[in-house]
């Protein structure tokens, strides 16, 4: 969901089944990375609500990060005690 600051309206943006986010990560003006910890997923989310599953790991997946200028996505495995790199390219 995304709320609006100044009107406080919340507005539903994907109804993709998306849960137990741990990690967030702005691409650009129009789409985001989340990680799904529980689900083990990955996925990125656009303004206008739609949501494409960019990889799916084992349960764990916590914190992202995305080096934009490597187009790499770093995400720590917590279960696991490992670092994923993944190209976006």
């Amino acid at each position: 969901q995304k709320i609006n600051i100044e009107t406080k309206e919340i507005t539903t943006i994907t109804t993709q089944n998306v849960g137990n986010l741990d990690g967030i990560q702005v691409i650009d003006d129009n789409s985001f990375f989340v990680s799904d910890w529980k689900g083990g997923k990955v996925f990125k989310i656009y303004k206008d609500g739609k949501t494409t599953e960019v990889l799916d790991v084992e349960q764990g997946s916590g914190d992202i990060l995305y080096l934009i200028d490597k187009d790499l996505l770093v995400i720590p495995m917590k279960k696991q005690n490992q670092l994923l790199f993944y190209s976006t390219k």
